[in-house]
Order: C-alpha cells, then sequence, then structure tokens
C-alpha cells in the first residue's frame, strides 16, 4: 500500500478540498468531496475539474497549493486519464501555480524542501492534524476513517491558504 498508494498508476483519489480566494485572499468558495458512500473515484473527479473550470472562469486567481503542482495536480490529471475523465488542457493550461513548498524556497538555487507541518509551525499557524493511527491520508482511507480524512484534507487546505497569504502580503 504504501509504495503504491502515491503512484497514479495504482493509487487512488480518495478526497479532494480546495478553496477559490479573491487577489486580496480572501475565501470565495470551497470544494469538499470524498468517496464516503462508494461514491466512484471517476465521478469525484468529474466534479473536482466542473467546479475547477467554473472556478477559473469566475477568477483570474492563481492557484495555490503545497507539493500541488509537483505531486496533487499531476496525480489528479493522471487519475482522470486513466479513469476516463475529461480535463482542461494539461499542466501548460495551468501556468498560475503557486507552490508555497517552492514559495519557501524564494530561488530555484535553494533545495530548502519544507513540510506543511513545518511551515505551520514556523507561521505559527494551526497544527497540522497528525494522528499517530494514521501517519498518511491513504492510512485513514483503508481503515474507512472518512470524518479524519476530510478533516486531514480540510487542514491542510487553510495552513497552505494561510501560509500563502503570509508570504505574499494578502489577508487571510
Amino acid at each position: 500500500w504504501g509504495r503504491t498508494a502515491l503512484d497514479a498508476k495504482h493509487g487512488e483519489v480518495v478526497c479532494i478540498c480546495a478553496v477559490l480566494c479573491s487577489d486580496n485572499g480572501a475565501r470565495q468558495s470551497w470544494f469538499r468531496m470524498d468517496r464516503r458512500d462508494d461514491l466512484p473515484e471517476a465521478e469525484l473527479l468529474r466534479s473536482w475539474w466542473v467546479w475547477a473550470g467554473n472556478a477559473s472562469h469566475r477568477s483570474r486567481s492563481t492557484w495555490v497549493g503545497h507539493y500541488a503542482s509537483t505531486f496533487d495536480l499531476p496525480f489528479l490529471f493522471r487519475r482522470s486519464w486513466i479513469l476516463g475523465v475529461r480535463t482542461p488542457a494539461p499542466p501548460s493550461g495551468w501556468n498560475d501555480i503557486t507552490d508555497t513548498r517552492d514559495l519557501w524556497q524564494v530561488t530555484k538555487a535553494n533545495r530548502d524542501h519544507v513540510k506543511l507541518r513545518d511551515l505551520a509551525t514556523a507561521f505559527g499557524l494551526a497544527d497540522k492534524l497528525e494522528d499517530d493511527r494514521y501517519p498518511h491520508a491513504w492510512e485513514a482511507a483503508v481503515a474507512g476513517d472518512w470524518a479524519w480524512v476530510m478533516d486531514r484534507c480540510r487542514s491542510d487546505v487553510e495552513i497552505t491558504h494561510a501560509a500563502w497569504c503570509r508570504m505574499t502580503g494578502r489577508g487571510s
């Protein structure tokens, strides 16, 4: 499980959380959905791409995530392609991704790959939801603890948003 959960050829998307913000950092709308009640993965991904497409048209906002440009968005694209779910234009159409992990590096020469938990601690933000039972969210999903999975996902988005606001001088 540990090796394949994060590989798009073998893993699955179990939940997606995202927030749309205005240019000043104010939250405009949330997307929160998981595979509770046997929702097919393809349906989760279809709903995500519809929301993301509508969000992109409503605002010229930058997409922000932590490790999102390297892992999250590529994983969502790859799983969608595998499942035959229509996506927007691949990454070339997503050039406005700000990754807080990359932003923390300041320059491309710096290789300080900060973990979200450490970023939250450095900025004095809410603690990243951790649980000794589930070092990784996929372990909670396997155990069927969907409430924990969604809390973790929401927590990650909240911390990423607050860190981005702090690093870019936007409101929160």
